[in-house]
């Protein structure tokens, strides 16, 4: 999973990728866990995550359990195994 930021001032670019195994999840509760953090971190999810899902079906819930992360910003760059149990919100 990549995650990144672009700015017109190079020295405020950074980036973030996580590599792991990753699993759609469906049902069950890997994806209410999901939800949950979402609704949780977003407001917007706490109305739209209960009428989305009546309208579209429930959806699903991409699990990544990484086992390497690696980060740059402006110059540097880091490289670490992640210690498992992030807080994903």
């Amino acid at each position: 999973m990549l995650v990144d930021h672009y700015d017109d001032d190079w020295s405020q670019l950074w980036w973030v990728r996580a590599d792991g195994v990753a699993a759609v999840h469906y049902s069950g509760e890997e994806m209410a866990a999901g939800y949950a953090l979402l609704r949780r971190k977003y407001v917007q999810y706490q109305r739209n995550c209960a009428r989305r899902a009546r309208r579209h079906g429930r959806g699903a819930a991409l699990v990544v359990l990484a086992t390497r992360e690696c980060a740059q910003a402006g110059a540097g760059t880091l490289s670490r195994k992640p210690e498992h149990g992030l807080d994903a919100a």
